[in-house]
């Protein structure tokens, strides 16, 4: 576990920019969009409105998919 928070943040941006353009792919895995909830729920919201951003397109499919209309939740909270 990581006590210090420039390094969790510093964390966080890495991965969102590692899963940068798969977001969507991401969210309708199991284990892909618990990934994408935390960073969410856990990171700045300018990096999840860059995940809106990639994902809008989508948006009709993942609302429906069991997995990502967590990730979509997770966005509009």
């Amino acid at each position: 576990i990581i006590d210090d928070t420039e390094a969790l943040s510093q964390l966080r941006s890495a991965l969102f920019g590692e899963i940068k353009e798969g977001e969507a792919s991401l969210a309708c895995d199991k284990r892909g969009s618990r990934v994408l909830q935390g960073l969410i729920k856990e990171g700045e919201s300018a990096a999840a409105l860059g995940v809106f951003e990639r994902i809008k397109p989508y948006l009709g499919h993942l609302v429906y998919d069991s997995f990502a209309s967590h990730v979509i939740q997770a966005l509009l909270n």
